[in-house]
């Protein structure tokens, strides 16, 4: 057959209208003629919809398309011929040509659905209403029929304002309404999402906008038939850039909750006045006119940017090279689920948050121009108060060496007080420092995942459902002849450093998770003498203790003289039901050649704790994975009492209660790089601390060095302190550089209900450590049912400083065999 020519006819008849806010127009015919084509008149008839063909249709038929259909302009044609050239029975047919994509599996069709249409007058868009139809035989007529049903919608403004761009939105999960769709008429005429879909359908309007009239104008848009029961969103932007946002699909007051569209209907909704709401962040542009307004003061702003809704919010994607930072943000920014890039930032978003910020992801690069004062941070300076909520960073947060102190974390750089709730960093921090220009011996750096420092806690500190997958690196840069060490440095995965914490006040942690590595290290070796002191590496938190001003910055270490400070207090605060499986490396001394190199720890869940006295700090039901945790030596053997240390639930622990916390499958320690100390459980118990049904797993590895480091490791905690050469406690007036003793109060302390499993290996031949000699013989001693009771403390038992013995003040009952499993 070289010409088809397919003709079709229409009829209409009106159906009951619906007592609710939207009556319903159906648009059927009997099963032989069409029963939608391109132009819908809801208008003109009441409850009945005319429905024409116009100029310029085509169909597809058998994947051929049909040539265009000829009439004259304006015409409304309620019948059609296409003509065909080589098509032969059977027939299947689709409207318009442009969707047919071609077959699928099973012999279905592929559909697309513009996402973006172009409106036209009193109708919906040209060939946005899908058409089906199929004849066996060319006698057999074609029987087309809907896949999408329809909506409209009609707004009036007297100032006929000009619309400048519309679309609507699907909010039901799973629903698309443009992009590609499978038809498999076997099986029924529903549209199935395959492949590139979009939730979203923008109408564009003439480039001069479109007058918005006072009688009213109406907006149609055709969507595949089906179930709706989230609704619509259905957005309005105009020239001056206000914004009319309408759930008018959802539950709302007398209406049906959500919609369902059936195929050759019509959901028709009431007229409305157009009430725009306030302007929205949409650009470069916008945030910087915004930002110059809010940060003059006062109320200014308010009549251009502050929504119905009480928010200030984010109404697109958008790309700047730099973003003027909000110096004090006191309301709420919602970000309303869009991404912000900035591709050359150096400060942050805000520098005081007392408001909220939600719902925002900022992507792009930053490289702080203020390390020192403003931090390195992506979102917000400090937290005071202010919630930042489900919110992403995906920025890259970057210092390449600094000369300052630096407070780093992709959130908040300093959290006093607030929220940060289910928040995600993808982002990697990364921090190098240059001390070729300091002058001070001591330099602080913190980073954390989430948030660098925690202090000066008022109100409310809680870090919620928040996770982190980003890496955080540290690299100390040291030329040979400067004594420069950085001091009170903490690097975790959720938070760098807590330095504040009463009974009263405390920063709380609740499920949070990180999953990116943890890395500390130091470059170049240092030919003079060099302390590298307090340094804490954790897969959640780095540091939690009291500051107090001093190099070491221990508040229970006392001096040379007093080896044993006034109070032990450190902070209080909880974590909860926190995971990790990243890495934790703690190299900050691993070139050092001095013997100086002292107090660095790291840890699978957090580096430092030191609680207080009469409320231990809480870590509960955390759990450690999968993850290798190290604390590399000076490759020259350290002579201070707290150097190196490795821990698989804290490096150092004092005044700490461990709850119901699991390692499993890690790896602690290294048998290739000496520590002082390492154990599955706690690396160093200097002060009262319990472990209450843990649970540790993990495969420990342990230099032993002559006289120094014989027994430090332990499944579940190391209690001893270095020994002088002739087994005796060392002297503590030596000064900072010399011997200290580890323990100062352990009374009270318990391991109970706990299980313990996994390996220990270790050089048979104890020797002065060498960074390229081998260790061997080595020897590997597996946990079993009836020898991990041995393993659980450390097996070297010394006295504290008033010559009290270790045995009797830990209390070890109840505790089991764990293979792992």
């Amino acid at each position: 057959m070289l010409l088809l020519a397919l003709s079709v006819a229409s009829c209409e008849r009106a159906a009951q209208s619906l007592p609710r806010e939207e009556s319903v127009l159906r648009l059927q015919a009997p099963v032989s003629e069409l029963q939608s084509k391109t132009w819908i008149d809801a208008a003109s008839a009441g409850a009945v919809a005319p429905v024409y063909w116009s100029a310029g249709d085509r169909i597809s038929v058998n994947g051929v398309t049909s040539s265009a259909l000829e009439a004259a302009d304006g015409a409304r044609l309620t019948s059609a011929s296409f003509y065909l050239r080589n098509v032969v029975a059977p027939y299947t047919v689709i409207y318009p040509s442009s969707a047919f994509a071609g077959t699928g599996e099973n012999e279905s069709l592929l559909l697309d659905i513009p996402a973006t249409q172009a409106w036209k007058a009193g109708s919906f868009c040209e060939g946005s209403a899908l058409l089906y139809g199929y004849s066996a035989s060319e006698e057999t007529p074609v029987q087309m029929q809907n896949l999408c049903g329809a909506i409209t919608f009609t707004l009036k403004d007297a100032s006929e304002r000009k619309a400048t761009s519309l679309s609507i939105t699907s909010l039901t999960e799973g629903k698309p309404i443009a992009g590609r769709f499978s038809l498999n008429p076997a099986t029924g005429l529903t549209l199935s999402p395959a492949g590139d879909n979009s939730a979203r359908i923008e109408m564009v309007f003439p480039e001069e906008g479109l007058a918005i009239a006072s009688a009213g104008t109406s907006f149609f848009f055709s969507i595949p038939a089906g179930d709706y029961p989230d609704g619509f969103l259905i957005r309005l932007d105009d020239e001056k850039k206000h914004i009319l946002r309408s759930y008018w699909l959802r539950p709302a007051e007398g209406a049906a909750a959500g919609v369902t569209l059936e195929a050759g209907k019509l959901v028709v909704f009431s007229a409305r006045d157009y009430d725009p709401d306030a302007r929205e962040i949409c650009s470069g542009a916008d945030w910087e006119e915004f930002a110059t307004a809010y940060n003059a003061g006062g109320d200014g702003w308010k009549a251009e940017w502050l929504g119905k809704d009480g928010s200030i919010r984010i109404g697109a994607d958008f790309t700047a090279q730099t973003l003027t930072r909000i110096n004090a943000l006191s309301d709420i920014l919602d970000g309303c689920g869009h991404t912000v890039t900035v591709t050359a930032a150096t400060t942050p978003l805000v520098k005081t948050l007392t408001g909220t910020i939600k719902n925002l992801t900022l992507a792009g690069s930053n490289t702080p121009s203020d390390p020192s004062t403003a931090g390195a941070t992506v979102f917000v300076t400090t937290l005071s108060g202010g919630v930042i909520e489900n919110c992403v960073n995906k920025v890259a947060l970057r210092l390449d060496n600094v000369d300052s102190a630096v407070i780093a974390g992709p959130f908040v750089r300093t959290f006093s007080g607030g929220r940060l709730v289910g928040c995600v960093n993808e982002g990697d921090l990364t921090v190098s420092s240059d001390f070729s220009t300091l002058s001070s011996s001591y330099r602080y750096f913190l980073g954390g995942g989430l948030v660098g420092l925690v202090k000066s806690l008022s109100g409310e500190a809680l870090i919620q459902n928040c996770i982190n997958k980003g890496n955080v690196s540290f690299t100390a840069n040291k030329p040979a002849d400067k004594a420069v060490a950085p001091v009170q440095a903490g690097y975790g995965g959720i938070v760098g450093t807590i330095i504040a914490g009463t009974a009263e006040s405390f920063i709380r942690l609740e499920n949070c998770e990180n999953t990116g590595n943890i890395a500390v290290d130091y470059n170049p070796v240092p030919t003079n003498p060099t302390k590298i002191t307090v340094t804490a590496a954790g897969g959640l938190v780095g540091t939690a203790m009291k500051y107090n001003g001093s190099a070491y910055n221990f508040n229970w270490l006392g001096t040379s003289s007093t080896p044993i400070a006034a109070s032990q207090d450190g902070v209080y605060f909880e974590m909860k039901d926190c995971r990790t499986t990243g890495n934790v490396h703690n190299g900050i001394c691993s070139k050092i050649a001095h013997g100086d190199a002292t107090m660095n720890y790291a840890a699978g869940l957090i580096g430092i704790v030191n609680g207080l006295k009469d409320k231990p700090a809480l870590i509960e039901n955390c759990t450690v994975s999968g993850a290798t945790v190290e604390a590399a030596p000076a490759s020259n053997y350290s002579r201070e009492a707290f150097c190196m240390v490795s821990g698989g639930l804290a490096g150092f622990a004092g005044y700490a209660h461990f709850k119901g916390c699991t390692v499993s499958g890690c790896k602690i320690g290294s048998i290739k790089r000496k520590s002082y100390a390492v154990s599955g459980g706690i690396g160093m118990a200097p002060l009262t601390f319990t472990m209450e049904n843990c649970r540790i797993f993990a495969d420990l590895y342990q230099i032993r060095a002559t006289t120094y480091t014989e027994g430090n490791y332990a499944m579940g905690f190391v209690l001893s302190t270095k020994k002088g050469p002739t087994g005796t406690i060392e002297s503590a007036t030596a000064g900072l550089g010399g011997a200290r003793d580890a323990m100062v109060n352990l009374e009270g302390s318990a391991v109970t209900g706990c299980s313990f499993g996994g390996t220990i290996t270790y050089n048979t031949n104890p020797v002065t450590y060498s960074s390229t000699s081998g260790f061997t013989p080595q020897k590997t001693e597996t946990l079993t049912a009836s020898n991990f009771a041995g393993f659980i403390p450390c097996g070297m038992f010394t006295v504290d400083y008033y010559g009290r013995g270790i045995p009797g003040m830990v209390t070890i009952s109840n505790n089991s065999y764990w293979n792992g499993q």
